[in-house]
């Protein structure tokens, strides 16, 4: 991933002090005198950080973050200005308003954001890499996570906090149909051979969608396999495993719903696939532990299986400091209590206004983790954090240029009419609207044309 990020240099002036978290009676913040002396006028001034992007992943009603940030300021004498709350946005909306920050030199010190990639051509982070690697609970960090935020060019931002991504199962339809319910993790073969059952059911939805296959069959089929049809090499549309991911989706679909032709295929629509699976008709139903509160109310029996022959796929919000921060050592201690450091996790997880049950913390300690578990039993989430070391990170998340390619770009497909992202014509494959093995080496030549543009 060389040159994913730039380092900005900027001319700063000496911090006037160093924010630590030693974990006292009630996870205490203190501001320690810094090594450095610092002038008058900077004694003089109280620090301010700017933040944005406050509560995203959570709903509303969770205001987690401003319990955390409420608390840093109150020990620590730092005054933390939020900029903008991200409770009520979508991850687009949320970009857009990024953008419209770093257009009009109004980026703030610090900012919370759904997706690396979307950010990382933007070049506006600052490298905590030396500030990262001096942190003994960076090393707790999921094995997946940590890899996916260092880069040869360093490390520019930080996971904020993580759900996990899969296959939920209703237990009630597999004990009517007398089979065996799967429990984390299950093979490959066994989620076919389910699902070929479920659809002899007219009314039985026997999985909530087929988009998703693709991205998680190539795992299955290639070592080298990272996510979809980004390998090794980067995108690869030709990819044997991922075209027969393409394939398998379609195929599994076709056998779904038989007498159905390819312009009247159910599609996916997020909002119907909850409501069915909400309605107790759903065998397996693909969705984020973010619904967990929503998931647990349910009527009927469920658990969090994960991904066929895998753990689970990880979801994750980041931090990062831009490269204009005043403070950036005061920035970074705030980063830590957010994020990885184990007193700030203590502290999370211990709040009773806020109980952290749909965002999983940010740390392998088998203590805090229990903390955690004792808030959020649901069946298959702690055999999945055994096994968090093996998990794969979505490529939405951090892979170079991911993002723009597969969402924000619109591509023309030779005779056929009109421009669709390449999501849609992914979609558009798998319901039998087009012809895989037709378009594959056309999306190739189109995909890696809009990637030399964006180098």
């Amino acid at each position: 991933m060389q040159n994913i990020f730039q380092k900005r240099i900027l001319s700063i002036a000496l911090c006037s002090a160093i924010l630590t978290f030693p974990c006292l009676s009630g996870c205490r913040v203190e501001v320690k005198e810094s090594e450095a002396k610092p002038s008058t006028s900077e004694n003089l001034q109280k620090i301010v950080i700017t933040v944005s992007g406050v509560g995203f992943g959570f709903s509303p009603e969770n205001r987690s973050d401003e319990e955390m940030i409420t608390f840093f300021e109150k020990n620590s004498g730092t005054k933390i200005v939020t900029l903008q709350t991200a409770h009520t946005n979508n991850i687009q909306t949320y970009l857009s308003y990024l953008e419209l920050l770093d257009h009009s030199a109004g980026l703030p010190d610090i900012i919370i954001f759904p997706s690396l990639s979307a950010i990382s051509e933007k070049l506006i982070l600052t490298d905590i890499t030396n500030l990262v690697a001096a942190e003994q609970d960076w090393k707790e960090v999921p094995i997946p996570l940590q890899n996916a935020v260092t880069t040869a060019g360093g490390i520019f931002a930080v996971p904020l906090r993580y759900s996990l991504e899969g296959y939920f199962v209703n237990h009630n339809l597999f004990e009517t149909a007398k089979l065996p319910v799967p429990s984390f993790p299950f093979t490959f073969s066994r989620f076919s051979q389910n699902i070929r059952k479920f659809a002899a059911s007219k009314q039985i939805i026997p999985v909530s969608s087929f988009y998703e296959m693709p991205l998680w069959y190539p795992l299955l089929k290639e070592n080298s396999a990272i996510w979809g049809a980004y390998g090794k090499n980067g995108f690869d549309f030709e990819s044997k495993s991922f075209s027969a991911g393409i394939q398998y989706a379609r195929q599994l679909k076709k056998e779904c719903y038989p007498d159905a032709d390819a312009e009247n295929l159910p599609a996916y629509q997020q909002s119907t696939a909850q409501s069915q699976w909400k309605n107790g008709k759903t065998a397996f139903f693909y969705g984020n532990t973010q619904n967990l509160s929503d998931i647990q109310s349910d009527a009927f029996i469920s658990s969090f299986i994960g991904i066929p022959g895998k753990a689970s796929v990880i979801d994750a919000s980041y931090i990062g400091i831009t490269a204009n921060a005043a403070h950036k050592k005061e920035a970074f201690a705030l980063v830590k209590w957010l994020s990885f450091g184990s007193d700030g996790i203590k502290k999370r997880v211990s709040s009773e206004s806020n109980p952290m049950t749909n965002q999983i913390p940010l740390t392998k300690n088998s203590n805090l983790l229990q903390q955690f578990l004792k808030k959020c039993k649901y069946s298959g989430i702690a055999e999945a954090l055994e096994q968090i070391d093996q998990a794969v990170v979505k490529g939405d998340d951090y892979l170079p240029q991911y993002h723009d390619v597969m969402f924000q770009t619109q591509y023309h497909l030779g005779n056929h009419q009109g421009a669709h992202s390449l999501e849609e014509i992914l979609q558009m494959a798998i319901d039998g609207k087009l012809s895989y093995s037709e378009i594959s080496a056309e999306l190739n030549r189109l995909v890696h044309r809009k990637e030399e543009s964006l180098e």
